[in-house]
C-alpha cells in the first residue's frame, strides 16, 4: 500500500513539474510550403544582437517545430527564418504559435496562438507592402520623363504620406503593446525619424507610459527611455542655443 502511494507521489510531482516547465516556455510549429528551402531557423533578437538559437529540417509535409524553454516574462521578438524570409514574433510565456506560409513567407503567412505576434503580421503586411510600391514608384521615376515624371513623383508623396499616416496610427491604437514599440522603430529607406526630430518624442513617450502599465519589467523599455533622454537632450539643447 505504501509502495503504492509513493508511486503515485511521484507520478504527480512530475506532472506538476512538467506544467511548471512548459509554462515558462513557448512552443512553435506549423508548416512551410512552396518554395525549395529544407530548413527553417529561430533567431533570438536581444539588446546585444542577434544570434540563431536553433534550427530544424521540414518535414515532408513541410511541417515544423520549436520550443523555447525558459522565456521571458514580457513578451520577446524572435525572428522565425525560412527562404531567407524573417518573420518577427513576440512571444510570450506558455504559448503555442501556430505559423504557417505558402510561397513568400513573409507576405504570405498566417500566425495564431500569440496575440502580439499576430499585431506584428498586420503591422507588416501593410508596411511592407507600402515600402515595395513605393519601390516600384521609384523605377518608373527613373524610367519615365516629361509628365509621367511629374505623375510619379505627386503619386510617391501621396504614398509616403499614406505609409506614415498607418505606421502612426497603428503606434497609437497598440500603444500599449511591444508590437507598437516595434512599429516605433521601423523606418523607410533613407529615413532617420518616425515623423520629424521634435515630434517623435510625443509617440516615444506614449508608447512607454502605456507599455510601462502593460509590461512594467519589461526590458523595451529601457530601451525607450534611453531614447526618449536623449531626445529631450537634443531639444534642449536645440533651445539653449537658439534662446541666446
Amino acid at each position: 500500500m505504501r509502495n503504492w502511494i509513493y508511486k503515485v507521489l511521484v507520478a504527480i510531482v512530475a506532472v506538476v513539474a512538467s506544467v511548471g516547465c512548459g509554462t515558462n516556455g513557448v512552443e512553435i510549429e506549423g508548416r512551410f510550403v512552396g518554395l525549395n528551402s529544407k530548413m527553417v531557423y529561430l533567431e533570438q533578437m536581444s539588446a546585444s544582437g542577434k544570434s540563431i538559437i536553433d534550427s530544424v529540417a521540414l518535414d515532408n509535409d513541410g511541417g515544423y517545430r520549436f520550443t523555447i524553454k525558459d522565456v521571458a516574462p514580457t513578451p520577446s521578438l524572435y525572428n522565425v527564418i525560412y527562404s531567407n524570409d524573417r518573420i518577427p514574433l513576440l512571444v510570450s510565456r506558455g504559448e503555442r504559435i501556430e505559423l504557417n506560409a505558402m510561397g513568400s513567407a513573409l507576405s504570405n503567412y498566417t500566425v495564431s496562438g500569440s496575440y502580439e505576434s499576430e499585431l506584428l503580421r498586420m503591422f507588416n503586411k501593410e508596411y511592407l507592402n507600402g515600402q515595395l510600391e513605393l519601390n516600384r514608384v521609384v523605377l518608373g521615376y527613373h524610367k519615365a520623363s516629361g509628365e509621367d515624371r511629374s505623375r510619379l513623383a505627386a503619386k510617391y508623396s501621396d504614398l509616403y504620406r499614406m505609409i506614415k499616416r498607418n505606421q502612426i496610427s497603428f503606434i497609437i491604437e497598440n500603444k500599449g503593446y511591444i508590437a507598437a514599440v516595434y512599429a516605433l522603430y521601423q523606418r523607410l529607406p533613407g529615413e532617420q525619424y518616425l515623423s520629424g526630430a521634435d515630434s517623435d518624442l510625443i509617440y516615444y513617450r506614449t508608447v512607454a507610459d502605456a507599455v510601462a502599465k502593460r509590461y512594467p519589467t519589461s526590458p523595451y523599455l529601457l530601451t525607450l527611455s534611453n531614447d526618449i533622454a536623449r531626445m529631450e537632450a537634443r531639444i534642449s539643447l536645440i533651445n539653449s542655443v537658439e534662446s541666446r
